[in-house]
């Protein structure tokens, strides 16, 4: 294994750069990285909000919405969120991405829902 690394580390010197200059994993990353989480959270949140509020979501009995309805479009929107975020960051599309990222991990949230509730 270190033979491997030391091989690959001559043939391409830009792979281990970024761990050996520590420019990855700087405290300054780490707080960009929590606003932009909270900063999401909050959308997220004031969003499902506004949205499913009592005046506007009202069953057919008469009742308004409850936890779980408001807690299940949260997770909702927050696996439609880390989907898109991934569909950005990914460089090169393949038919493994496709079927993985969108396909896949959504068609199986979308089988657990029923089988949950």
């Amino acid at each position: 294994m270190v033979r491997l690394h030391r091989t690959l580390n001559r043939c391409i010197p830009k792979l281990y750069e970024v761990g050996q200059l520590d420019t990855m994993f700087t405290y300054a990353n780490f707080f960009r990285f929590m606003a932009s989480a909270l900063l999401d959270a909050l959308v997220i949140f004031g969003i499902n909000l506004l949205v499913l509020n009592e005046n506007f979501v009202i069953s057919a009995d008469g009742y308004a919405i409850d936890y779980w309805s408001f807690s299940f479009h949260q997770f909702t929107s927050i696996i439609v969120l880390a989907e898109f975020q991934i569909a950005l960051l990914t460089y090169y599309w393949t038919s493994i991405n496709v079927i993985f990222i969108t396909l896949f991990s959504f068609c199986i949230y979308l089988v657990y829902c029923p089988v949950y509730r």
